[in-house]
Parts: structure tokens; C-alpha cells; sequence
């Protein structure tokens, strides 16, 4: 009888030890992952007073997910004012490919930029894993980044607008100013010409005026001289 029950419980105790090795190899033999995210907000970044969220997709069923996902989708609220975020990690237990869709989105469904990660979960040889990760922008088949920044090109928009209406304004009011400028010193030559022309005729009239008063006095000299020279003739022959 003591034999069975020191068999027992020596059958019990070496099932628990199995479950801990069972446990201790599993813990061991995963690895998680935590993505890092840059937020950056004013001009070139995200404009304070919107609301923004970061939406993680797997685009694979069966694909680990953070913490509290749902129908492998994760979302989480970004905080005005944030620069920095980590998503919840990750924990990978088995080697494999694993591919997901990340968004930034304004308010309720305008994304506003995409990337798509791949990560690789790789055995060592040992028995441990690692993991790899490769970020393309906008497509699957996108460029390369290294790191993860959002922005919301909505601002850069309003200020390229306000500045290039600024500039269109500005030009506006230079041609229109060269146009005045140039209307008033057409102006300003027309009159002088026209100053010019009149007073060139006044002089002109003035020449006139006085050659017409010489010849005047001279015909009237010379009939003077011949009314003396005729009535001296007919004082003679009396």
C-alpha cells in the first residue's frame, strides 16, 4: 500500500515538474516584437486639434496581433501633443512570415498614409527565435524606410496655398503697380511733349506777330517818305 502511494506521488510530482519544463521551454523558445512610431505635430507633422488613430491589419489569418485586437485588426488613439508611441508587443512562438497593413487615419476613416510591414520570425538553431522586420511605404512593393513617421499633409496644403496665394497676390500688386508707373510716366512725357508743342507754337505765333509789326512800319514809313517827296514835286512846278 505505501509502495502504490510513494508511486503516486511521485507520478504527480514529476507530471508538475513536466508541466514547469513544458513552460520554462515554451517561454524560451518565443519572442516579441514592439513597433516604435514618430509623431511630430505643427508645420511638417500632425495638426493640433484633430483627432488621429493608428490602425494595425493583419493581412493574414492566424497572424499574432498585440493585446486586446479584434477580427485582427488593433487601433489605438494617438495623444495630441505625443511624439513618441509603441504599439503593445507582439509575441511570436513559432517561425514564420507575417505580413500587416499600418494606416494613420484623421477622424473617422481618412487615412491619411500607409505602411506595410513584413516580419520574418526566424529560428536560430537553437531552439530561439528572432525576428526580422522590413517597412515599405504606401504598396507592399513600396520603398524601404527604416523608421516610422506620420504626418498629415493637410497642413503643409494650407500653408503652400496661403503662401502661394501670397505670392500670386503679391506679383498681382508688383504688374499692377509697374503697369500705373509706366501709365503715369507716359502721362507725364505725353504732357511734356504737349508743353513743348505749345510752347513751341506760342513762340512761333510771337515771331510772327513781330515780323508782321516790322513790315507794317515799314510800309507806312515809305509812304510817308513818298507822300513828302510828292508834295515837295508839286510845290515846285507851282
Amino acid at each position: 500500500m505505501k509502495k502504490i502511494f510513494v508511486i503516486v506521488i511521485t507520478a504527480f510530482l514529476f507530471a508538475i515538474n513536466a508541466g514547469n519544463l513544458e513552460y520554462t521551454y515554451a517561454a524560451q523558445h518565443s519572442v516579441n516584437f514592439s513597433l516604435p512610431l514618430k509623431f511630430k505635430w505643427g508645420h511638417g507633422g500632425l495638426v493640433r486639434g484633430q483627432k488621429y488613430k493608428i490602425k494595425l491589419k493583419a493581412l493574414q489569418k492566424n497572424t499574432p496581433m498585440p493585446g486586446k485586437s479584434q477580427k485582427e485588426e488593433y487601433i489605438e488613439r494617438v495623444k495630441e501633443g505625443e511624439t513618441k508611441e509603441i504599439f503593445p508587443s507582439i509575441t511570436y512562438t513559432s517561425p514564420g512570415d507575417y505580413k500587416y497593413e499600418l494606416e494613420l487615419i484623421r477622424g473617422r476613416n481618412k487615412v491619411l498614409k500607409k505602411y506595410y510591414l513584413h516580419i520574418q520570425v526566424l529560428n536560430q538553431g537553437n531552439g530561439e527565435l528572432f525576428v526580422t522586420t522590413a517597412i515599405h511605404k504606401n504598396t507592399q512593393a513600396g520603398a524601404k524606410v527604416t523608421e516610422i513617421r506620420f504626418m498629415d499633409l493637410v497642413d503643409d496644403e494650407n500653408l503652400y496655398d496661403k503662401d502661394h496665394n501670397s505670392n500670386s497676390e503679391h506679383n498681382k500688386n508688383e504688374r499692377c503697380d509697374e503697369y500705373l508707373n509706366e501709365k503715369n510716366k507716359n502721362r507725364s512725357d505725353s504732357g511734356t511733349k504737349t508743353k513743348t508743342s505749345e510752347s513751341s507754337k506760342a513762340k512761333s505765333r510771337t515771331g510772327d506777330d513781330k515780323k508782321v509789326e516790322m513790315y507794317l512800319w515799314m510800309s507806312i514809313i515809305s509812304l510817308g517818305i513818298l507822300l513828302v517827296i510828292g508834295c515837295k514835286k508839286i510845290s515846285g512846278r507851282r
